[in-house]
């Protein structure tokens, strides 16, 4: 025998003497108590025993078993040769890939972990076989992918651990796949303590199990099982390992409890997906109840069967019990026949192909609990079993009632324009037909009298011909100043408002007190155009309505916001009730100018107390006076 056999022979006999022997009934009852099948095969690979659950998975009697080979269940004799070479050449194989064929013929896919029993010669006199079904565990992680959806779970076949404890909870017997799952040597947890084995919380756990089980009966040789159990036990690295223990009592001659005999399998990886999934759940409920838009969750007859918390808020309701669970009561009749028709489609679209990306959204007015209603946007989607078929509807529901408001605002808005524009354009009208048209009137039929004059009269008449053409060209650069002076594209907003003020002084004696800061740049030409037209129509209400000959203007531009206030100290008017007459198009004009370029537009005003015009503007960067355009 070489060196190297004999220091193998040396160490198992050392670990023979190391490891505690056990009764051969406790041997017999782990053999047939395996949850894996277990088989004792001679060095041919004939059959000698097979456990009960070895029958159970292949569907064969043991007597029936007992008259086989190994290879009468293999279904590819290259796989078993090559598990036979590894066995003869290492001593062992570890969950080795097979297809056995069962008695219906049916292949099923396993993991076979062989031992073989070695005498002096070195020859395999007989084999130790366990055999694990991987069907089972395949199904177990399927249903562990529906359930936990986001997470994929990599099936790892284990080695069980069989252990023995006497009634003073002292370990009589441990297999050796112990060493893998806790990273000590048998002898070393043998000597260990149960307190030293599992974790404080398992500890306490497991000894109320017991506890519970041993004072529960009334008999204490009435049989019976501590069930499975999971517990965390501790490893040499300072980590810990999650198991699944089946545990069931061991009994002595006179029939009473003698010790525990415990089958340990690491679920160390089931338990962290298991933490895992519910760490997910509970984040995504803490999303679900703190989020302002509504998550439900409805069956196919559109019956609620889950609602998020903001539910609450939106419809109005104190509690869930009092909310409508039927999509039907939830809306208003025209959206509920809006959304019956778009149900049907996307169910008739589904049934028609499958589409598991098929989502649709729909704007819906909802009833809330006082008689108002909210406009929503709901996006909706199918929910799906397995097969992919839809089992009921997952929908998302946002408030859009202030977005509706602000649309119908924008369409009033735009309205709005179109009418100020036809006003503009009458007034452009009028003014040609009333005083241009007439003094060029005026004009032709002067001109067509000097045709008819003596040389004498001549010139007094184109005397006056000419005055009225410079009154016409007078009246046109009116006309065109009112519309847009030049100097505002030209100059910018400060000169143009400059001319403004002196022109307006000159024509209503209006004083005008100006200020500015942080001026010195030119703006967007929507936003200077808009201050301008605010600053002249303030100007125009001062002169008009306030009953003073004085008012104050001041622009401030400030971390990008321009601010225009327009001030005068006159009789003022109640706010509320010019804007609730409608009748202030003024006013209207202001706030639709600021509205249109994302500012906003207040007045603050009261009887007798004076006006306040507030315009403000977002404004970006621009350049400064001369380099800008």
């Amino acid at each position: 025998m070489s060196r190297m056999n004999t220091r193998r022979v040396a160490t198992a006999a050392a670990a023979d003497a190391e490891m505690p022997r056990a009764d051969p009934e406790v041997y017999r009852r782990f053999f047939e108590q395996s949850l894996d099948a277990m088989f004792i095969l001679g060095g041919d690979g004939r059959i000698i025993e097979a456990s009960k659950s070895a029958v159970d998975l292949l569907m064969y009697s043991r007597r029936q078993l007992g008259r086989m080979f190994l290879k009468d269940l293999y279904a590819s004799g290259a796989d078993l040769e090559a598990l036979w070479k590894d066995l003869q050449q290492k001593g062992y194989v570890k969950d080795r890939q097979a297809r056995l064929r069962k008695r219906d013929g049916i292949i099923t896919d396993c993991l076979i972990t062989m031992v073989a029993d070695r005498p002096g010669d070195g020859q395999a006199a007989r084999c130790y076989c366990m055999v694990r079904n991987v069907n089972e565990y395949e199904r177990t992680l399927e249903a562990l992918r529906e359930s936990e959806r986001r997470y994929s779970l990599l099936a790892e076949s284990i080695m069980d651990v069989i252990w023995i404890l006497d009634m003073d909870l002292h370990l009589t017997y441990l297999s050796p796949s112990v060493e893998r799952l806790r990273g000590y040597s048998i002898g070393e947890i043998m000597s260990q303590r149960l307190d030293q084995i599992l974790t404080p919380e398992s500890l306490r756990k497991a000894m109320r199990l017991v506890k519970a089980e041993l004072t529960g009966k009334k008999n204490l040789k009435d049989r019976f099982k501590l069930g499975t159990v999971g517990l965390e036990m501790t490893r040499k690295d300072g980590g810990t390992v999650w198991t699944e223990n089946r545990v069931t009592l061991l009994y002595g001659p006179d029939g009473y409890p003698a010790g525990l005999m415990g089958v340990t399998r690491d679920v160390t990886e089931r338990h962290k997906m298991e933490e895992s999934l519910r760490d997910s759940e509970r984040r995504y409920r803490l999303l679900a109840e703190n989020i302002t838009d509504v998550i439900w969750v409805a069956d196919m007859n559109l019956n609620r069967t889950y609602v998020s918390p903001s539910a609450k808020s939106l419809q109005g309701y104190r509690s869930f019990e009092d909310m409508p669970h039927n999509v039907r009561d939830l809306l208003t009749p025209d959206s509920f026949r809006v959304a019956s028709k778009i149900f049907a489609r996307e169910l008739a679209a589904e049934k028609r192909r499958k589409n598991p990306r098929r989502s649709w959204t729909m704007e819906l007015e909802l009833r809330r609990v006082d008689g108002s209603t909210v406009w929503t946007e709901d996006r909706i989607t199918f929910l799906r079993d397995s097969h992919g078929r839809p089992t009921g509807y997952l929908g998302v529901t946002r408030d859009i009632t202030l977005r509706k408001q602000a649309e119908d605002a924008l369409r009033a808005l735009s309205r709005r324009l179109v009418e100020v524009q036809e006003m503009e354009r009458r007034g452009i009208a009028m003014e040609l037909h009333d005083h241009i048209g007439q003094e060029l009137t005026g004009l032709r039929l002067s001109l067509e009298m000097v045709s008819r004059l003596p040389p004498a009269q001549m010139p007094a008449r184109l005397s006056e011909a000419l005055g009225s053409i410079n009154e016409l060209v007078s009246r046109v650069q009116d006309l065109s100043l009112e519309f847009r002076p030049a100097m505002l594209d030209d100059l910018g907003l400060v000169p143009a408002l400059l001319w403004h003020f002196e022109r307006f002084n000159s024509q209503t004696g209006v004083r005008v007190a100006f200020r500015h800061r942080g001026m010195q740049r030119r703006f967007a030409p929507e936003i200077e155009t808009a201050v301008y037209r605010i600053v002249q129509e303030g100007l125009t209400n001062v002169a008009r309505h306030s009953g003073v000959m004085e008012a104050s203007v001041r622009l401030v531009l400030h971390q990008g916001v321009l601010g225009v206030y327009i001030e005068d100290p006159g009789i003022g008017f109640d706010t509320e009730a010019a804007f609730a007459r409608g009748t202030s198009s003024g006013l209207t004009g202001m706030q639709e100018r600021a509205t249109l370029l994302g500012g906003r537009f207040e007045v603050i005003s009261a009887p007798g107390a004076g006006t306040l015009l507030v315009a403000k503007f977002p404004v970006g960067s621009a350049a400064r006076l001369g380099r800008g355009p």
